[in-house]
């Protein structure tokens, strides 16, 4: 081979080398997902139907306590807001009407039950009005009484995405029916 022909062979492997070289070189590196950076998947969300409110009465008594819980103004309502010791249903009927006796903790005992429960009714038009019994108060009207329209207590549950709490609420609440 002539010197001039191994000069151009090496220049232009050198120059392809340095191509290859360059080409990997400055290639964007990857980027590596840290276990922080996966992407979170979400679980569809399975909300509340007024369906299933009338169909299971203990989902109904569940999310009315939920919304008496998280969203009524009524102060002793919250003396129910255990979610973990749960709550006894006591069905009454009164005058035509049923009333819900609401206790705190679905094991509670007759000896226990000392002070006047929150309770609440179901009207015919689909309300449900919630009561309280002030205590230690002088006003001729000891009865803190608030009215909710059955659709926005299954709204609010749904924009809260608390119809998952409110099912789970079902598994610490025993109801009791009297005639």
């Amino acid at each position: 081979m002539t010197h001039k022909k191994v000069i151009m062979i090496s220049s232009l492997l050198v120059i392809l080398v340095a191509t290859l070289v360059g080409t990997w070189a400055f290639q964007p590196q990857q980027k590596h997902r840290r276990a922080s950076e996966t992407p979170v998947v979400r679980r569809s969300y399975l909300p509340l139907s007024t369906k299933m409110f009338y169909q299971h009465p203990k989902m109904r008594d569940s999310a009315i306590i939920y919304f008496a819980i998280k969203h009524l103004h009524i102060q002793r309502w919250q003396e129910v807001a255990d979610f973990k010791a749960g709550w006894q249903v006591e069905r009454y009927q009164k005058a035509g009407k049923w009333q819900y006796l609401v206790w705190p903790d679905q094991n509670i005992g007759d000896q226990e039950k000392q002070l006047t429960p929150n309770w609440f009714e179901i009207s015919k038009d689909h309300r449900v009005t919630y009561h309280s019994f002030e205590v230690h108060t002088a006003a001729s009207d000891e009865d803190q009484h608030a009215t909710v329209a059955i659709n926005r207590i299954v709204t609010q549950i749904n924009a809260d995405r608390a119809a998952g709490t409110v099912r789970r609420m079902t598994r610490h609440l025993t109801i009791k029916v009297h005639n």
